[in-house]
């Protein structure tokens, strides 16, 4: 019989999987000792980021963290530069 935090965990899953068939999700992830995390399966699958991809981490101390698959930041800040000219 699996106890309670077990069963909340596989149910947290499961409801990031259904969210994540939306275009959305949310997940925990820990630190580890060299600063590393993991970033959920249902997340890398979302964004399509596979081992030996490269992402940038954007960091604001008022609104937080955010990562973004490296050629897709790329793209990004290469328009709108051209949007500027």
């Amino acid at each position: 019989m699996k106890d309670k935090k077990e069963r909340d965990a596989v149910k947290a899953e499961k409801a990031a999987a259904k969210a994540a068939t939306k275009g959305r999700a949310m997940a925990s992830t820990i630190v580890g000792e060299k600063g590393q995390i993991v970033i959920p399966k249902v997340i890398r699958d979302m964004f399509e980021i596979n081992p030996g991809d490269r992402v940038i981490v954007l960091a604001d101390k008022k609104r937080g963290i955010a990562i973004v698959k490296e050629d897709g930041f790329l793209n990004m800040a290469v328009k709108a530069m051209d949007n500027n000219e």
